[in-house]
């Protein structure tokens, strides 16, 4: 065998090997995205049939009750950020793009933790309820925007990072659009009406939206920018509190 012989079929493997390894790798996207619904949902649905979910709107009516169920239904997004820190290790930090490179993405994190203490501060002064505005805060960076991202901008493009960009965006998008099915209902069961409106009318703006959230992540190297991002624009729903 000659050498150019050797190369075509050393290329002819890996090209083989590489297609093996999509079909793999999106079933186990696929795995965490039904994992993580699974550990979520019946929870939720259970304790609003019971009458015991409790809002973020009225967080303070019971602080430890609500940090319960946040953290139950946070629990498998917690053991994934577990399982690729024991797993990557020392290159957790830069796989997962925790870290802060160059003097603008620098800034931009600066700015956006501004706006976010800025907005805290003018809800304490105008609303009545200080601790759910606090506890809202806390809730929206931690277990909604950085775990969402983590997951949905950090884990799947990690596993899809040597595809083309079109699979690394859009499988990733189309997961996190599927995920707020449910809680876009207020958590009620789901009719053929609201599915129908659902995916005609916000499916494709939550698929933008994280095309969005992943190209900052990757142009700017960080995942705070994302992150931060996410949490000023859910956060602002305490506006609406009393």
């Amino acid at each position: 065998m000659t050498l150019n012989e050797f190369e075509e079929k050393d290329f002819y493997l890996k090209g083989t090997s590489h297609i093996l390894h999509l079909p793999l790798r999106l079933l186990l996207i696929l795995f965490i995205s039904t994992l993580n619904l699974a550990s979520t949902i019946p929870f939720i649905y259970k304790w609003q049939e019971s009458g015991v979910l409790i809002s973020t709107t009225s967080a303070s009516t019971n602080i430890p009750g609500i940090l319960a169920q946040n953290l139950i239904t946070s629990a498998f997004s917690i053991l994934i950020f577990i399982i690729f820190l024991l797993i990557l290790k020392h290159r957790f930090a830069d796989e997962m793009y925790f870290k802060i490179k160059g003097k603008i993405p620098f800034i931009t994190v600066l700015s956006l933790v501004v706006i976010l203490m800025a907005f805290t501060i003018y809800c304490l002064i105008t609303k009545q309820d200080k601790i759910t505005v606090l506890y809202n805060l806390f809730y929206y960076v931690f277990f909604i925007a950085f775990f969402e991202e983590f997951i949905f901008r950090d884990v799947f493009p990690f596993l899809l990072k040597d595809e083309k960009s079109v699979i690394r965006y859009l499988v990733p998008g189309i997961m996190f659009g599927i995920v707020h099915l449910f809680n876009y209902s207020g958590w009620q069961n789901l009719s053929a009406e609201y599915i129908i409106q659902f995916f005609t009318a916000k499916f494709l703006d939550l698929v933008f939206s994280s095309f969005i959230f992943q190209f900052i992540k990757e142009k700017s190297g960080t995942i705070w920018i994302p992150v931060l991002m996410h949490a000023i624009m859910d956060y602002s729903c305490i506006l609406k509190l009393n």
